[in-house]
C-alpha cells in the first residue's frame, strides 16, 4: 500500500502512514462534486413521481426520505398520477440506481486513475495553485511512482514553481534509465534542454546531449551541438598539391571558423570556412573550431600538413638590373606547362593583379622595378625575379626647347596665332608636356594640346604633337589601331 500523500510505500494493515503520519482511507475519498449530482438527481427524480403529500407530525423530509418510504409502502405504486403505468416507475426507479452506480464508479475511477490526476495537476497549474497541483501529484505518485508523464508532470511544477534545479535533477535522473524507450527519452530531454534554454544556458545543453550516448538523441536536438569539425586529410607527409575539406556534424545554421598558422580558431578570430582550402605546396598547421547558431564553440581540432612539392625554376630575366640610355626589351625564358606572371610596381606577382608575360616587354622612358614569378601546373609558385630598370636617352635639346620649337612650326603653318590665339579664333591654345617616347627607335617630347574657351574652361582638343628630342623636327602624332604610335612631320 502506498500513502496517497507523501508515496511512501506502507505494510498492510496499517491506517496511519508509517513516515508522515496522514490518515489512510480504505474507501477512495468521494468526489463532493459526484456526492452532489447523485442528490440532485434523485431529488429531481423525486419530484417528478411522487404526489404532493403533507409531512407527517409537522415535520419537513427530505426527496430522498420522501422517494425511500412511498416506494417500500407502495404509495409509489398506488399513486393516482401513476394510474397504469406502475411498469415505467419501476423503470424509472431502476434507472436511478443505474445512474447512482455509474456516477459512483465514476466517482472511484477519477480517485484511482493516473490520468485523472495528472490532468488535475496540469489544471491546477494554469491557476497558479500549486499546493492543490502537488495533492494531485501525490495521489499520483501513490498510484504509480515510476510513470513517464508523473516525472515530467512533478518537474513542470518545480519550473512553475520557480526551482529549476530541482526540475532539472528529477530529469536527469529520469534519463538514466536504460530500459526507457526512444519517445519517452525524447520528452525528457525536450523538458530538460526547455528548462536550460529559459536560464538561456546553451552551454549546458551541449555538455548535456555530449554526454548522451544515444545518436538519436543527438540528431533530434543536433542544432544545439557543438562538435568538433572533421578533416578530410589526416596530418602527415604528401608529394603532390592537396585540397583539404573541413566538415561539421549537424552544422546547418551554424559556421566553422580555421586558422593556417596555429593560432586558436574562435567565433571572432580566424577565417570562416566556405570552401575547401587549397595547399599546393609548404607547410600548413590548421587548426579549425565548430560554432553553432547560439554561439557555442566546440573543442579546437588541428592538424599539421606537409606539402614537399618540387617548386618550378626561377625565370630567367634579360637583360640585368641598371640604368640604360637607350631602348632595352626584356626577354623571360618560361619552362614548358609552366604561366610567367610579372608586375612593374615591385609587388608579388599573382594571378589576380599580374600580367602574363607573352613575349619582350618594352621599358618605357623612367625608372620601373619588375617582379617575375612563374606558375607551375600543379599551382606552385617559383623563386621571385626583381630587376629594376633606369631608362634615361641621350638627347641634345630640352623639353623647354622642343616646347618653342612646337609654338613655332604651328604659327609657321598658320594653325596658330602669334598669340597663341586658334587659327579660327575659338580660344586660347596652349600644350602640355606628357613624357619622352620612343617610335622606332628614336626618342620624342610628346605634347597635348588645350584649348581656353570664352567661358574660362580648358580642355584638351584631341590632338597630340611629337619633338624630335635629337632634331627638333615637329610631328603630328597619331595612335595606331594597333596601339602604336605614328608620325606626320610639320614642314
Amino acid at each position: 500500500m502506498t500513502c496517497p500523500k507523501c508515496g511512501y510505500e506502507m505494510s498492510d494493515g496499517h491506517l496511519l502512514c508509517e513516515k508522515c503520519g496522514a490518515e489512510i482511507n480504505i474507501v477512495p475519498d468521494f468526489d463532493i462534486e459526484v456526492e452532489n449530482s447523485i442528490t440532485q438527481a434523485l431529488n429531481g427524480i423525486g419530484e417528478e413521481i411522487l404526489p404532493d403529500t403533507p409531512p407527517k407530525n409537522g415535520e419537513e423530509i427530505s426527496k430522498e426520505e420522501e422517494f425511500e418510504e412511498a416506494f417500500f409502502e407502495g404509495s409509489i405504486l398506488a399513486s393516482p398520477k401513476l394510474g397504469n403505468k406502475k411498469i415505467t416507475i419501476l423503470l424509472i426507479a431502476a434507472l436511478v440506481l443505474v445512474i447512482a452506480f455509474t456516477i459512483t464508479a465514476v466517482a472511484l475511477y477519477q480517485n484511482l486513475s493516473l490520468s485523472y490526476q495528472l490532468s488535475k495537476v496540469d489544471e491546477c497549474l494554469e491557476k497558479n495553485n500549486y499546493s492543490k497541483a502537488q495533492e494531485y501529484l501525490n495521489k499520483a505518485k501513490g498510484l504509480k511512482p515510476n510513470d513517464v508523464e508523473l516525472r515530467l508532470k512533478e518537474a513542470s511544477l518545480n519550473v512553475y514553481m520557480g526551482d529549476f534545479d530541482e526540475a532539472k535533477s528529477i530529469l536527469g535522473e529520469a534519463i538514466e534509465n536504460k530500459n526507457m524507450d526512444y519517445p519517452q527519452k525524447e520528452a525528457y530531454y525536450g523538458a530538460l534542454i526547455d528548462i536550460f534554454k529559459l536560464e538561456e544556458n546553451y552551454e549546458g545543453i551541449n555538455e548535456l546531449l555530449l554526454n548522451s550516448q544515444d545518436e538519436d538523441i543527438k540528431k533530434a536536438f543536433g542544432r544545439y551541438l557543438a562538435l568538433p569539425p572533421s578533416f578530410s586529410l589526416e596530418t602527415g607527409n604528401y608529394e603532390v598539391a592537396q585540397t583539404l575539406e573541413i566538415t561539421s556534424t549537424y552544422g546547418e545554421n551554424g559556421k566553422i571558423m580555421y586558422t593556417v598558422d596555429g593560432t586558436i580558431p574562435s567565433n571572432s578570430n580566424g577565417i570562416m570556412y566556405f570552401a575547401p582550402i587549397e595547399m599546393p605546396g609548404g607547410e600548413y598547421d590548421i587548426r579549425a573550431v565548430y560554432v553553432n547558431e547560439f554561439e557555442v564553440a566546440s573543442e579546437v581540432v588541428g592538424n599539421y600538413y606537409l606539402v614537399a612539392v618540387e617548386k618550378p625554376e626561377e625565370p630567367k630575366v634579360e637583360p640585368p638590373s641598371g640604368t640604360y640610355d637607350h631602348q632595352i626589351y626584356i626577354n623571360i625564358t618560361v619552362p614548358e606547362e609552366e604561366t610567367l606572371y610579372y608586375t612593374v610596381d615591385g609587388t608579388e606577382p599573382t594571378i589576380e593583379k599580374a600580367l602574363i608575360y607573352s613575349g619582350p616587354v618594352e621599358v618605357p622612358v623612367g625608372h620601373y622595378n619588375y617582379c617575375f614569378a612563374s606558375y607551375s601546373k600543379d599551382g606552385i609558385w617559383s623563386e621571385i625575379v626583381k630587376r629594376s630598370y633606369t631608362i634615361s636617352p641621350k638627347t641634345t635639346i630640352s623639353s623647354q626647347i622642343a616646347s618653342i620649337n612646337l609654338i613655332n612650326t604651328l604659327v609657321a603653318q598658320k594653325l596658330m596665332r602669334d598669340n597663341c590665339e586658334a587659327a579660327d579664333g575659338s580660344g586660347i591654345l596652349s600644350f602640355n608636356y606628357d613624357e619622352l617616347i620612343n617610335v622606332d627607335g628614336a626618342y620624342f617630347y610628346k605634347f597635348t594640346e588645350y584649348k581656353k574657351g570664352s567661358d574660362g574652361a580648358v580642355n584638351p582638343t584631341g590632338l597630340l604633337y611629337a619633338v624630335d628630342a635629337n632634331l627638333g623636327n615637329v610631328y603630328r602624332l597619331l595612335i595606331e589601331t594597333n596601339g602604336n604610335w605614328s608620325l606626320i612631320l610639320l614642314e
